[in-house]
């Protein structure tokens, strides 16, 4: 457990093995967060989700006409008027994992998310309905 040396504003500025008699008598645990951030100094801690995948997708007389997707996406099913599955191309470990959907005309949100896929619904005046294309992006959390 280290002995820290503080500056006039409260900041470490040192960290010691030992007492440091004057200057380093404060003890802080190994894993104190201002600990590891002065011994680290170039290590970024980044909690904001990462752009994981992409899909463009057109929706024409109930079927998909036309996909155009990242690798990690390998499917993208019509299963009824404002529904559609899509899947992974390989299983996630989790699901934190954000899809946001996009679409100028219809509201489109994600009803269910698996490790596998997830089921996007269209919307036009609260009922199902078919827009001419969706965007999908999906971002991971690490």
């Amino acid at each position: 457990m280290p002995f820290v040396q503080r500056n006039h504003s409260d900041k470490i500025t040192g960290v010691y093995a030992s007492i440091q008699p004057g200057y380093a008598e404060e003890h802080l645990p190994d894993d104190d967060p201002e600990v590891i951030s002065y011994l680290n100094p170039d290590v970024e801690i980044n909690y904001f989700p990462e752009l994981y995948a992409l899909a463009d997708f057109s929706i024409q007389d109930g079927s998909i006409s036309s996909v155009s997707t990242s690798a990690q996406i390998s499917a993208i099913f019509y299963i009824e008027v404002g529904t559609y599955w899509v899947f992974f191309a390989e299983p996630q470990s989790n699901t934190n994992y954000v899809p946001l959907c996009y679409n100028h005309n219809h509201t489109v949100f994600v009803s269910e998310k698996t490790e596998d896929f997830f089921v996007v619904s269209a919307l036009s005046g609260g009922v199902p309905s078919d827009p001419m294309s969706l965007s999908v992006e999906v971002k991971r959390v690490q």
